[in-house]
């Protein structure tokens, strides 16, 4: 970790002569998106920030380097992992008495199974007087392999067996470490993001008698990458720690709904807002596709992963006009299974990948693009009620829309009046929603509605809600005093 490490000044309140201490606890790879913005909302309003997360093997940052940022990465542990080291100690204790490949210090006999090295009597006299005789070679099984196969088959059994509780006592580990880091800090606020953040954040907020902000990013208990087994021993432990948080703030108003029915909190809805774009792309995404500067395209930003439609879109491609092309700009495994099936549906002179950028040339290189396209598919209720950054940064940019048909994004396109809405399954529906978007006669019109809507809706504008939740939580924590009608009541039980 970078910073201070330890407490200084009144634990509970920040004192006039050092800034608000604030601790986020995000089990996050990168500084992208929602949190990057509630990271520099903290900055902006003067606090000292440290961020507990993961160690993802990346550059957490992504260019956000600012004086008052501070990372503490935490190593948490399974029971799979801790599994895996015992039996890594077990494992590679010294069998050199008995392995096949010892060679006796005490005498001249070789028990080797390479038959490069030739075989000698069991005993030609000892090396070291007095030594006692070697028992002979003969043809039984040998104790290291035995025990070795024994141990495999043990560990082996008991992995099968633990495997389903790995996510959970991976989170369980990372809640206890976030908590004791995020106390030893001396915090004066807590804000925690999504359920791996928010159980370490509601300890260290009691312990250190703090308030506490709980952002949900999604709902997160209906990702489709969580069992069922998951979701069940989650779901009270989720509805114990969010009734405790002083504030919840969600992406949208249907994730705010299906909180308040389930939990009865009343989140604040904090919508994922672009930022408006600063200054001009470096480069064109035709240049960076290798296409013709006339040529028309579709761009999808954001991850390569089932469920997204991603399948759908490309399949869609292949049904485009001459001079229009579908430009994937971001990065996941999912990646190869795409390119294959570009290449078997006729759509692989039409399909180009681009890897994902940072985040302060994404907008700028968005801009650059014709259309935007959201295809998320209904695969899960977080997938259904989901409200993507990726909508509100192709409108920061100008860009027309096409979404697939959920709520919320059926919503900005209806209100913003700025593309088209498509059935999430069927590659028919999407190539005629593109070609509506697309028409000459309507296209100019779309576009600058996109852009008027981007305008209005954007970052700036969304962050005032934020920041009033955050300067509702006390006024010892911040210079500027809580705004004319208190703070909010979001968070608190519904009686």
């Amino acid at each position: 970790m970078t910073g201070p490490t330890g407490p200084t000044g009144p634990t509970g309140a920040a004192s006039a002569s050092r800034r608000p201490r604030a601790v986020v606890v995000a089990m996050k790879p990168q500084l992208r998106g929602r949190i990057r913005r509630n990271v520099q909302t903290l900055l902006e309003m003067g606090a000292e920030v440290l961020v507990i997360t993961v160690d993802g093997g990346k550059d957490f940052r992504l260019g956000l380097d600012d004086p008052h940022l501070h990372v503490r990465y935490e190593r948490p542990l399974s029971v799979l992992t801790v599994l895996g080291h015992v039996a890594g100690r077990v494992q590679g204790r010294r069998w050199a008495a008995t392995s096949p490949t010892a060679v006796r210090t005490a005498s001249t006999t070789v028990t080797t199974d390479d038959p490069a090295v030739p075989r000698v009597p069991a005993w030609t006299g000892p090396a070291v007087a007095g030594a006692p005789p070697a028992r002979p070679v003969r043809g039984r099984p040998d104790v290291h392999v035995v025990v070795r196969l024994v141990l495999r088959r043990a560990f082996g059994g008991l992995q099968a067996l633990l495997r389903p509780w790995h996510r959970v006592t991976l989170w369980a580990d990372f809640w206890r470490r976030s908590a004791r880091s995020a106390q030893a800090w001396g915090p004066d606020l807590l804000v925690s993001s999504d359920v791996p953040g928010l159980v370490g954040a509601v300890a260290a907020a009691r312990r250190s008698g703090v308030p506490h902000l709980h952002d949900c990013h999604e709902l997160y208990l209906e990702s489709t990458h969580l069992t069922p087994r998951e979701k069940r021993l989650l779901a009270p432990v989720e509805r114990h720690a969010m009734r405790r948080a002083d504030v919840v703030t969600c992406v949208n108003r249907s994730i705010a709904e299906e909180y308040r029915a389930r939990y009865g909190v009343r989140p604040v809805v904090v919508r994922n807002c672009a930022p408006r774009p600063v200054g001009r792309a470096s480069a064109d995404v035709r240049e960076l596709a290798g296409l013709p500067a006339s040529e028309t395209v579709l761009l999808y930003q954001g991850g390569f992963a089932p469920g997204r439609g991603l399948e759908v879109l490309v399949r869609a491609a292949a049904r485009l006009p001459t001079g229009t092309s579908l430009v994937l700009l971001g990065d996941g495994h999912h990646r190869a299974v795409l390119e294959d099936l570009a290449a078997a549906s006729g759509a692989g002179g039409s399909v180009h990948f681009l890897p994902a950028v940072a985040p302060d040339l994404l907008l700028p290189l968005t801009a650059t693009a014709s259309v935007g396209v959201v295809p998320y598919q209904p695969v899960s209720m977080n997938n259904r009620l989901a409200l993507p950054n990726k909508v509100f940064e192709y409108v920061a940019a100008g860009l027309p829309v096409v979404v697939s048909d959920s709520p919320e994004l059926r919503r900005v396109v209806e209100d913003g009046r700025c593309g088209a809405v498509y059935d999430p399954y069927d590659e028919t529906s999407l190539a005629r929603a593109l070609t509506e978007v697309l028409d000459p006669a309507t296209y100019g019109a779309t576009r600058a509605a996109a852009r008027t809507y981007g305008e209005d809706n954007c970052w700036e504008v969304e962050r005032e809600l934020l920041v009033t939740a955050l300067r509702g939580l006390g006024e010892r924590l911040w210079p500027v005093p809580v705004p004319a009608g208190g703070p909010p009541s979001a968070g608190r039980p519904v009686r």
